[in-house]
């Protein structure tokens, strides 16, 4: 099973969205020093499981009627991986995220620490500024689905490794390598939530 854990933001990431009253991590360790940024964040939110793709569906049907930002619609430049337009990218790390009109989101896929094991840390914090009280509503509606979505997509990024290092086995044919289903383990999600004690609970 993989072990993906909820961890403490590091203070510093909150320049990339001032005012953010909504911060959370999760980190997962990977196999393999060669994974950079943008690769991660594909592997994250380029392929997602059916599931995932019914939730946002459901998520764009509901939110569509109040005039919320749906698929391409969500702004930002040419780039995007996934739904998400780039905002900024280098190997070590690529934020995503737009402006809406109830909140104000970036999530964040960090790549580092390959040791002499050769493994790699991929870290992915989002970050919320809530814009008014359909905001507020919005976060608590959606935060059990996207603790959710976060770990199962960082299973994925240690799957896919896990995955091409079996292929590389001597004598395992080509394409017969097994495939890890995305699990998560670690302490139960939690965020960093810097709302004014009368906003609306998470």
């Amino acid at each position: 099973m993989t072990q993906v854990d909820a961890i403490v933001p590091e203070p510093a990431i909150e320049r990339l969205l001032p005012g953010a009253q909504f911060i959370d991590a999760y980190r997962v360790s990977v196999a393999d020093a060669a994974l950079d940024a943008s690769e991660a964040a594909r592997i994250m939110l380029e392929q997602t499981p059916g599931w995932v793709d019914a939730l946002m569906a459901v998520r764009n049907a509901v939110v569509r009627p109040l005039g919320l930002k749906t698929g391409h619609a969500m702004g930002g430049g040419d780039e995007r991986i996934g739904l998400f337009p780039v905002q900024s990218a280098t190997p070590a790390r690529v934020v995503l995220g737009f402006p809406d009109k109830h909140l104000d989101f970036c999530v964040v896929v960090d790549v580092s620490g390959a040791g002499a094991d050769g493994r790699t840390q991929v870290t992915a914090t989002t970050l919320v500024r809530l814009n008014n009280a359909l905001g507020r509503v919005y976060l608590a509606a959606i935060l059990p689905f996207h603790q959710i979505i976060v770990r199962a997509a960082l299973a994925r990024v240690a799957a896919r490794w896990r995955a091409a290092a079996r292929s590389r086995k001597p004598g395992r044919h080509k394409g017969s390598a097994a495939t890890s289903g995305p699990g998560a383990g670690g302490a139960p999600p939690t965020g960093t939530d810097r709302r004014a004690p009368n906003s609306a609970e998470d």
